[in-house]
């Protein structure tokens, strides 16, 4: 994908949307490429706490949102789907996908 290390794509059907999400990943410091497809790229480094992050910054993006109400994750040959309705209570298994757990 981009760069070394491990890197997540995640996808929404509104790239205007996105652009808000990776403004938002950035002001924690993270690393974002756009990428082609109404897709961001984000920096994994850091591993747990990089993650959490990661997480918390989409959970609060996803609910303030009208649309999209889903993402789609992708780490190499693994897809997550993130929906609204279920993210709070998926929080640590979204965490442990972002890490490869």
């Amino acid at each position: 994908m981009v760069g070394e290390g491990r890197w997540v794509l995640v996808r929404a059907g509104d790239g205007k949307a996105l652009q808000g999400l990776r403004q938002e990943l950035a002001e924690q410091d993270l690393a974002t490429q756009e990428m082609p497809g109404s897709a961001i790229a984000v920096g994994l480094a850091g591993g747990e706490a990089v993650a959490a992050t990661v997480v918390g910054v989409l959970r609060d993006w996803i609910h303030r949102r009208r649309s999209p109400e889903r993402v789609e994750l992708v780490v190499g040959e693994g897809t997550r789907t993130v929906e609204r309705a279920t993210v709070d209570a998926e929080v640590g298994a979204i965490e442990a996908f972002l890490v490869g757990r």
